[in-house]
């Protein structure tokens, strides 16, 4: 098999437009990663602060709750009003003994 020179010279400039097209492709992934990096990174610190909301919402909701049933034990049940009202003025009944448990918090 013969080689003349134009097949010579077609089959570099083959190769070589190949070869740009490739490091074309590569510069452009390179920049796509360099453009889109702190968008990335941005929306990861986001992803976290939303949990954290989102678990702040939690015990925001829980802690709600649970001063609406207070309320509504407040409001219904005298026993539990009066217990709390002593408990608030360091009050006791006759014959009464009072235990203070203090948690830290």
């Amino acid at each position: 098999m013969r080689w003349d020179a134009n097949q010579l010279s077609d089959d570099i400039w083959q190769r070589l437009s190949r070869l740009t097209g490739f490091l074309i492709v590569v510069v452009a992934l390179i920049g796509a990663l360099v453009f889109f990096k702190p968008q990335l990174e941005q929306r990861e610190v986001l992803q976290r602060e939303v949990v954290e909301l989102a678990r702040e919402y939690e015990l925001t909701r829980v802690m709600a709750d649970q001063r609406q049933e207070e309320l509504a034990w407040l409001r219904s049940d005298l026993n539990y009003l009066e217990n709390i009202a002593r408990d608030r003025l360091d009050l006791q009944k006759d014959g009464e003994q009072v235990i203070r448990v203090i948690r830290e918090r």
